[in-house]
């Protein structure tokens, strides 16, 4: 059974549903966040890896642009770029005011040295193109759990379950993936015609992955950070540069739980203008300080309520340690933050 068609029908849909993703989200969200910056970066790298895999797997396309074979590895090397973006895009989510370190830089270079190696010595990568492949999955498999245990743990409230489910849609398509390669090409446990089955399959679930948290970003703007018609007046080297204080002030120092803490007192904690704080948490975080500061207290008053029973800190204490100052603001924030009352949530620990 020819299933040619049916594979260039879903590569077209893929590279057709990524161009429209790609374009929703440089009209509709805040180019210069983080977390937009990495989903494009990981979107485009896709489409290129989608593009190639539609024409360069076309037996006509083939024989007239030999090209298509010769650089066939650049297929794994974007997937090595690719897979770190995606615990990136879960950090950046899941932590306010998330910057890539060099920390971050550094896991790229496990594609710096395949390339390296690549090009110094191209005929032994060729000779071991089935022990690449593997690596490339493994690699893939390893950031895409990173990224779902990261997901299951820190996101307390299932706000981002979307992303969760998409990220577990892509470890499934990375699981049928590897069954067909190796399960046929390897080991010949099956016959042609039953691991095209078996990679249509993967490819379904990628698609409907990644349909799905498209239609979660366009049914529901709170998941990514909507572009501002404001215009953001901080120039960007100082962009990082309070980014970077901010988040060591919110993180580390916990500035929050001071509950006499106001725009002014922060800004002169860090040595930045009020101007600056109230410029950067509009333009870049898309919420303005006092949001911002009740989040932090919410994340803190939850990971406290969960931590101790009501023997040994009672609601009123943990508000308390939290950074409010006023029990009707508590309940209500907490309530618009979680959808629960501070009891409720604790009574599901």
């Amino acid at each position: 059974m020819n299933f040619y068609w049916l594979k260039s029908v879903v590569d077209y849909t893929e590279i057709i549903l990524i161009i429209l993703f790609v374009v929703h989200l440089i009209i509709k969200y805040n180019n210069k966040h983080i977390t937009i910056r990495l989903f494009l970066s990981f979107l485009t790298l896709k489409l290129l890896v989608e593009v190639y895999c539609f024409f360069g797997y076309t037996d006509w396309i083939i024989e007239k642009y030999s090209f298509f074979q010769e650089y066939r590895l650049a297929i794994p090397f974007i997937e090595l770029i690719y897979s770190p973006l995606l615990f990136f895009i879960t950090l950046s989510i899941l932590k306010e005011g998330f910057v890539l370190k060099l920390k971050h830089y550094l896991q790229f270079s496990t594609a710096i040295i395949f390339l390296f190696w690549f090009v110094i010595n191209a005929d032994f990568i060729e000779s071991q193109l089935i022990f690449v492949f593997m690596f490339v999955r493994l690699y893939f498999l390893f950031y895409v759990t990173l990224s779902i245990y990261y997901l299951k743990v820190k996101d307390e409230n299932k706000v981002y379950k979307n992303l969760l489910y998409m990220f577990i849609g892509f470890l499934l398509w990375n699981l049928f993936w590897s069954l067909e390669f190796y399960g046929w090409q390897v080991f010949n446990l099956f016959d042609k015609s039953f691991a095209w089955i078996i990679y249509l399959i993967s490819e379904f679930i990628f698609l409907f992955s990644l349909v799905y948290f498209f239609y979660s970003v366009i049914t529901n703007s709170k998941l990514l950070p909507l572009k501002i018609k404001k215009r953001n007046l901080l120039p960007e080297n100082k962009i990082e540069l309070i980014g970077n204080k901010i988040n060591h002030a919110l993180n580390t120092d916990k500035l929050f739980k001071n509950p006499d803490l106001n725009l002014k007192r922060f800004a002169k904690e860090i040595s930045v203008t009020p101007n600056e704080i109230t410029n950067f948490t509009n333009s870049i975080l898309n919420k303005n300080f006092s949001k911002l500061i009740i989040e932090y207290r919410i994340k803190e008053s939850q990971y406290l309520l969960k931590k101790y029973s009501t023997n040994e800190k009672t609601i009123e204490t943990i508000m308390y340690e939290s950074g409010f100052n006023s029990k009707s603001v508590f309940y209500t924030a907490f309530k618009k933050e979680t959808g629960m009352t501070p009891k409720t949530y604790r009574l599901m620990f």
